[in-house]
């Protein structure tokens, strides 16, 4: 992506790309004017996190590094950086490398930041009208350290009621440890295409959000759909 006649040039290159939550991303990246006339002004390099699917870029601006940069045509700029990555995002948000010049665009980096845990949400594919189901999914700590202050939320569509809680507070989890959380549900209307969405949090160690398609055509058996979700996004 590069838009105000700037150009990745080398783009962004990183010191470790093995990334953790609470850990620092750091590197350089290079921006390259394409454009006859001189492009001048604050250049800004941001950790920033957004949603793939909202229209806006970013949602959460984290730290950034400014300098005033002056690029004749084809001259290269090299900009170094160094933040300290959050030590978790909301589930669904990704974490990114924004570069701009005043407030146009010149390149966006998505992160790849994996999460302490992983996670697996066992829902059928489909599910006949008035039928039930178990949404059962398991979270299982893959670090060394304690997961804190877990906790889990289910959405569905209106075609589906749930019969227990669908916000599930599960604490701490322990290197290695693994929880289960199950919830009854019916299907109370049919539905061509939908999907079940449940939302994994940690204070400590990112998030994760699955999504698992489903439809209810109102007479077939439940198929089931194990799959298992690592970070997003």
């Amino acid at each position: 992506m590069h838009t105000n006649g700037l150009h990745p040039g080398a783009g962004f290159v990183f010191e470790d790309e093995s990334l953790h939550f609470g850990g620092v991303v750091a590197g350089t990246v290079e921006v390259r004017s394409g454009e006859p006339e001189l492009r001048s002004g604050t250049l800004r390099v941001q950790q920033v996190a957004g949603r793939p699917e909202s229209k806006s870029e970013t949602e959460v601006v984290y730290d950034e590094y400014t300098v005033l940069a002056s690029l004749p045509e084809g001259e290269a700029m090299t900009v170094p950086f160094r933040f300290k990555l959050p030590r978790t995002v909301p589930p669904g948000q990704e974490l990114l490398l924004r570069v701009l010049l005043e407030e146009w665009t010149a390149l966006l980096r998505r992160l790849e930041v994996r999460t302490g845990f992983e996670a697996e949400l066992d829902w059928p594919r489909e599910l006949p009208v008035d039928a039930g189901a178990l949404a059962r999914l398991t979270v299982r700590n893959v670090t060394r350290d304690t997961l804190r202050d877990v906790t889990v939320d289910l959405d569905m569509p209106f075609a589906l009621e749930a019969d227990d809680q669908t916000r599930q507070s599960l604490g701490d989890l322990g290197q290695g440890e693994e929880r289960e959380v199950t919830c009854n549900v019916r299907a109370v209307a049919s539905l061509d295409s939908g999907s079940v969405h449940a939302a994994v949090a940690t204070s400590n160690n990112g998030s994760l959000l699955i999504r698992r398609s489903f439809r209810i055509p109102g007479s077939a058996e439940p198929v089931s759909d194990a799959t298992p979700a690592y970070l997003p996004t």
